[in-house]
This record gives C-alpha cells, sequence and structure tokens, in this order.
C-alpha cells in the first residue's frame, strides 16, 4: 500500500507519503523521490516541485513472492480563494430613517495564476423581504443599509480569474420597541 496524504496540494507544501511494506526484505524509491526505504509501516514528508503539474512517486519492495511494486500521484495547483463573510449580525430598525450592518469580510488568495490577476470581490444580496442597499460591493468590507424588518442573506465570492470561493453571511433586522 502507498499513500499520500494530501494527495493535491499549492506549491511549496508538502503532503506525507505512507506506506506498508509487510513481508519484505527492503524497499527502494524511484519517479519523485528516489533511495532504500524501510519495510513495515512507514512514512515519509516530501515536498514536490512547486510547478503545478502531476508527480509520481513509486515504491518497489524486495520479497520472497517477488518485487510489488505501488505508485501514488501528488497533484499541485492552486486552490481557490478562502473567503469568510463574517458572523451573522442582528441590527435594529429606528423608528425613523434605516438600520446599517458592517460587514467585515475577508478573501485571501494563493496568488495564482501566474501572473497573479486581481481578486475580484463582490457582495450580493441571497434572501430578504426587499433590497437591502449595499454601499461598496466590491469591497471585503462594507456596510449594509436596511429599511425593513426580516432576516436578509448575503454572499461574499472571490475569483482570481480561475477560481471561485464564497460564504454566506445572515442579517437579522428588528424593530426597535417604543417605550411606553
Amino acid at each position: 500500500n502507498l499513500a499520500a496524504n494530501p494527495a493535491t496540494i499549492s506549491p511549496g507544501e508538502s503532503t506525507t507519503i505512507l506506506w506498508d511494506a509487510l513481508g519484505v526484505s527492503g524497499c527502494t524509491a524511484s519517479g519523485q523521490w528516489s533511495g532504500a526505504r524501510s519495510a513495515g509501516s512507514q512514512s515519509e514528508i516530501v515536498t514536490p516541485p512547486s510547478a503545478l503539474g502531476t508527480y509520481t512517486y513509486v515504491l518497489t519492495c524486495t520479497g520472497l513472492n517477488g518485487n510489488p511494486s505501488a505508485s501514488v500521484v501528488v497533484t499541485v495547483t492552486h486552490k481557490a480563494p478562502v473567503v469568510k463573510a463574517g458572523p451573522d449580525q442582528v441590527v435594529t430598525l429606528p423608528f425613523t430613517g434605516s438600520a446599517v450592518a458592517t460587514m467585515a469580510g475577508e478573501a485571501t488568495d494563493d496568488g495564482l495564476p501566474i501572473p497573479p490577476g486581481s481578486l475580484t470581490i463582490l457582495w450580493t444580496q441571497t434572501s430578504g423581504p426587499v433590497p437591502a442597499a449595499i454601499s461598496v460591493p466590491s469591497s471585503p468590507t462594507t456596510d449594509i443599509s436596511f429599511t425593513q424588518v426580516g432576516i436578509y442573506e448575503f454572499e461574499l465570492s472571490a475569483d482570481d480569474s480561475e477560481k471561485q470561493g464564497s460564504d454566506s453571511v445572515v442579517v437579522t433586522v428588528t424593530q426597535k420597541v417604543p417605550v411606553v
């Protein structure tokens, strides 16, 4: 048995190659790695080349029943942007005017593809009783104004020109209770 954990990584990251070579006298690595490897249940942390692509690790062992061989492929790829829309919020609608929720979203990217493009950010309203006003939809941090009580959902998305990531947040708008 030969496995990689994880089998898909970003450039510069490492993975762990795991193998079970029982009933054999020794093993030899080839492909993206080389040299003698111990028999038994073993593991080794490896860092494939940073270039995007697939890399094959092969382990051939010597035993009484021949020379069993196994291989595993590690894929180096770039990942989608990581997006955090922030915590759910509750805001109170005043007797006159509007309620405002300040969104504190975040979006990070791995800098790929090369040449790196800009990370496109967008807030969109996905549900709610009426449209809300998003001050700066292209900024991860923005204010959203509400004129009606209800439960609203918004999505923060990020696009690096090849991959996309998103996260949602719920804003509950309540009515101020009059004091008598």
